[in-house]
């Protein structure tokens, strides 16, 4: 079995069918700065104290409600997954889990990065536009595309 928070471990033995099997798992790295983001909030904290303390009581309440939202989604956003079954390719966002079966793996599009890392773009049925839940990132580009052209080929 692949190494995988309990999390996961937990969705593969409920949602999975009864004979399917990871291949291969992945979640792509963060794209966040906590730096960044540290530097943003003390900038914003300054703008909230001023407009509380100097200017309007009100529109102090109102910011600091608008960046109390904005850091507890930025904390609560979790990360995707990436996996590979032996009848399915899944993209599980924690919001929504999207299934790619091999008759819709035809068209997928292998984009190599740096290195060996790279995004494999998953091509609408009708070929017009790209779906947004594509595995992005991910570190071994050629090992999952051949993964993902074996189970095309297994439909």
């Amino acid at each position: 079995m692949l190494k995988l928070p309990e999390e996961f471990q937990h969705w593969i033995k409920h949602k999975l069918n009864e004979n399917e099997v990871v291949v291969w798992a992945e979640q792509p790295p963060s794209k966040r700065s906590t730096g960044l983001i540290i530097v943003l909030l003390f900038f914003v904290s300054f703008i909230v104290m001023y407009a509380i303390v100097f200017s309007n009581f009100f529109i102090g309440i109102v910011l600091l409600v608008i960046m109390w939202s904005l850091i507890s989604s930025f904390f609560r956003r979790k990360k995707a997954i990436y996996m590979i079954t032996n009848f399915r390719a899944i993209v599980w966002s924690y919001t929504q889990i999207i299934s790619y079966y091999p008759d819709q793996l035809i068209n997928f599009e292998a984009k190599q990065k740096s290195g060996a890392r790279g995004d494999i773009v998953f091509a609408s049925l009708e070929g017009k536009q790209k779906p947004k839940h594509n595995f992005i990132n991910i570190k071994s580009i050629n090992r999952v595309e051949a993964l993902l052209e074996r189970l095309a080929n297994s439909g």
